[in-house]
């Protein structure tokens, strides 16, 4: 990827009050929040049509059909959500019986942004116990993140995204297996002794 971004803060104990009860309800707490941006992914586009050698998804090298001279490698500024024609078929004729000209990676998918947002209270209730209640917000803007157009040519939708892509983090974990795109919010309670 060409460009990527990760910050994250802590800010503990925001507000401190002289009141013990002002600050038993109102201090004590914890807000923390993740940001990820990347550019948009590279990507090859396939030729359905090719049969092996010139095509093949399990080879260490992938052939595609042949670009035509008017194609713009770089479709990332125009790629961004599912109304979007990324690619044009009329782009490119098929590689057939002769090695496709393609570069391997030659165009960007649409740009990523993600942020999550974590707020968490404790209270004291005994010596020995503390009560931690708290809310995660993930993906808090409800940010739509698009994936990658469908890069087989031949196919029906050839160019046009079809589906979101998958945050990096969520309720399940970070890099989970269908974690929900949109946003998800998780309220927490922890006894801490």
């Amino acid at each position: 990827m060409r460009n990527y971004f990760s910050a994250s803060y802590v800010w503990t104990e925001p507000w401190k009050f002289s009141n013990k009860y002002v600050n038993g309800a109102a201090g004590g707490w914890t807000i923390s929040q993740n940001f990820f941006t990347r550019s948009g992914l590279p990507f090859s586009v396939l030729d359905a049509s090719a049969t092996a050698p010139f095509w093949s998804n399990a080879s260490a090298f992938i052939y595609g059909p042949l670009p035509l001279a008017n194609v713009n490698l770089q479709t990332e500024g125009t790629c961004v959500n599912p109304l979007s024609q990324c690619l044009s078929a009329t782009n490119f004729s098929s590689a057939s019986t002769n090695f496709p000209t393609q570069v391997r990676n030659s165009f960007r998918g649409p740009h990523f942004f993600d942020s999550d947002l974590s707020v968490n209270k404790s209270f004291k209730l005994t010596e020995r116990f503390a009560l931690g209640i708290g809310a995660n917000f993930y993906n808090v803007f409800n940010h739509p993140n698009f994936d990658l157009p469908v890069d087989v040519l031949g196919s029906s939708v050839f160019g046009q995204i079809v589906q979101v892509a998958l945050p990096p983090t969520g309720p399940y974990g970070s890099f989970f297996q269908n974690l929900p795109s949109a946003r998800v919010i998780q309220f927490q309670g922890k006894l801490v002794f």
